[in-house]
């Protein structure tokens, strides 16, 4: 039922997707390829350390490196995969033999030039994942910076200047996009109109 479609699932507080990816090797021929999905849900503190820790007892941060999969809080996450989710993808999720959770967080940077110095990409702006942005983001910011670079051989100071306030801004405007859209399919609140 979900191959060849991009997947969608809806509930208060939780929201599944999926998607075909290539499989070892790049193999995009049909029947070979690899189904991810995510699954983004809220939580409460507790349950979120539970979840977030390791094997062998100890807090894994914000992410499970590869070789380390999660133990914590697998019972109570597997009934929440029962009650939220009474579709494709709720099947989907629950044949999955190992996890790999992941704290959300966001970043939309107020400066990316220091003197010479410029940072682009993840390190001065991650949107929610629900944007499916960061990766042109990152060459966005690449490009514009390129651009500016050539347009005054041998300055560095005036282009960067010129540089900065547009690709500050991409990164607060994919900020409250990935926001709005996470509040709106998690809480289903729609987004905010602007006023004037």
């Amino acid at each position: 039922m979900l191959h060849g479609d991009f997947g969608f699932a809806n509930n208060k507080g939780s929201h599944i997707l999926g998607y075909l990816v290539p499989s070892e090797h790049n193999d995009v021929r049909p029947g070979h390829r690899l189904y991810n999905w995510v699954w983004y849900r809220i939580t409460d503190e507790r349950l979120l350390a539970e979840i977030m820790t390791d094997r062998n007892g100890r807090a894994a941060g914000t992410r499970f490196p590869k070789a380390c999969s999660p133990t914590g809080g697998s019972s109570t996450f597997t009934v929440k995969q029962r009650t939220c989710f009474h579709c494709p993808s709720g099947k989907l999720s629950r044949r999955q033999h190992s996890l790999s959770p992941r704290r959300s967080a966001t970043l939309a940077s107020d400066h990316m030039v220091a003197g010479c110095v410029a940072i682009i990409g993840d390190a001065a702006a991650i949107p929610r994942p629900h944007t499916a942005a960061r990766t042109s983001k990152a060459a966005a910011n690449a490009l514009a910076l390129a651009d500016e670079l050539q347009a005054t051989p041998g300055d560095v100071s005036a282009p960067l200047a010129r540089w900065e306030p547009d690709q500050v801004a991409l990164g607060k405007h994919l900020r409250q996009q990935g926001s709005q859209t996470g509040d709106y399919l998690l809480f289903h609140r729609p987004p905010l109109a602007k006023v004037g």
